[in-house]
């Protein structure tokens, strides 16, 4: 466990050191703050920043009209399981076995803003498309020359970036303090540069 942390870290996280900053995804915060704890760092700074954005991102409900199918078992084991770990977590299943249809399933659990980002631009399109149909709300979409943040956003993953290198500030009030859920399609592409940064 300790040696899959380590090779995942040095992929994923940076240091600023002009201004003593580290960036660090969600996903790897628990630990980096139990790392830091048992090394005699004071977090509580940084717990008590995490837990008030996560008060606030939590008071925000999204108004849906959804009309999704009934899901299959193997579809509603990996909504609880991924609601049982607070959350957090990949979910893996087979090409065609209904991913973005899970995916839909947790935005109607939680009813909270959500950002979906996808590689290509069919991919946005095809969520656009799923969102109205079985959401009953109409998507934001960042790419392609668009820059429409609304409640569930779809962005193509090279505009999302973009965005943050062009305009820091916007990205931050926009998007990363707004959307308390990630859905991250192709995840696979993850480790690529583009993420990492």
């Amino acid at each position: 466990d300790s040696e899959k942390f380590e090779t995942y870290s040095k992929q994923l996280i940076s240091f600023d050191f002009d201004h003593n900053i580290i960036h660090v995804p969600p996903l790897l915060l628990p630990r980096v703050i139990e790392m830091l704890r048992k090394h005699g760092f004071d977090t509580s700074p940084v717990e008590e920043w995490i837990e008030k954005t996560r008060k606030e991102m939590l008071s925000r409900s999204l108004d849906l009209k959804p009309n999704l199918p009934s899901l299959r078992s193997y579809q509603a084991e990996a909504v609880e399981a991924w609601l049982g770990s607070n959350g957090r977590g990949l979910i893996v299943l087979p090409t065609g076995s209904g991913k973005t249809i899970v995916a839909l399933e947790v935005i109607r659990r939680i009813r909270k803003p959500t950002l979906i980002i996808v590689p290509t631009r069919a991919l946005l399109d095809q969520w656009v498309r799923e969102i109205r149909e079985k959401l009953g709300i109409e998507a934001g979409q960042v790419g392609e020359g668009k820059l429409d943040i609304k409640p569930v956003t779809v962005a193509i993953k090279n505009s999302l970036e973009l965005l943050m290198e062009k305009d820091p500030e916007l990205f931050k009030e926009k998007v990363v303090k707004y959307f308390p859920l990630v859905i991250i399609d192709e995840a696979h592409h993850v480790p690529a540069d583009t993420f990492l940064k």
